[in-house]
C-alpha cells in the first residue's frame, strides 16, 4: 500500500494526536511504522492555510487576469517584469548549534549589528 503526501501527513498528524494522549504507542512503535511508510520527522519549514488545489486556482486566477490587463492596455511583453524582494542579514545567525549532549538551551552570543541589513532585489523580464 501506498500513500501520497496529503495522507502520509494526515497520517503523521493522527500518529502525534495518539501518542501524546495513549503511552500504549511507544516511539520504538512509531519510528518503525514510519520506516515501513517511508515517512520521515522534519523541522515545519512552512505553513499554509490553503490546499494545494486552491493556490494553484490563484495562480491560474492572477496568471488570466495578467493576461486580461496586458490585452486590455496593450502592455508589450517586454514590460512584464516581476521583481521580488528580500532582506539580507549582515551577521547571519544559525538558526542549530552543535553542543554537549544533555544542554537543553544552548547559548549564543551575538553583535549589536545582527539585525543589520540590505534589501537585494531580484527581477525578472517576461521577454527573452
Amino acid at each position: 500500500m501506498s500513500l501520497n503526501m496529503e495522507e502520509k501527513i494526515k497520517l503523521r498528524e493522527l500518529l502525534i494526536q495518539v501518542e501524546s494522549k495513549l503511552i500504549l504507542v511507544d516511539y520504538n512503535w512509531v519510528h518503525r511504522f514510519t520506516l515501513r511508510n517511508n515517512l520521515s520527522y522534519k523541522k515545519i519549514t512552512h505553513k499554509s492555510s490553503k490546499t494545494i488545489q486552491e493556490v494553484q486556482e490563484d495562480i491560474l486566477t492572477f496568471l488570466q487576469k495578467v493576461h486580461e490587463l496586458r490585452k486590455k492596455w496593450d502592455i508589450p511583453v517586454d514590460l512584464i517584469i516581476n521583481i521580488d524582494e528580500s532582506a539580507l542579514y549582515f551577521d547571519q545567525i544559525p538558526n542549530y548549534s552543535y553542543e554537549l549532549a544533555g544542554v537543553k538551551h544552548p547559548g549564543l552570543k551575538v553583535s549589536n549589528s545582527y539585525k543589520k541589513r540590505a534589501t537585494m532585489c531580484l527581477g525578472v523580464s517576461v521577454a527573452i
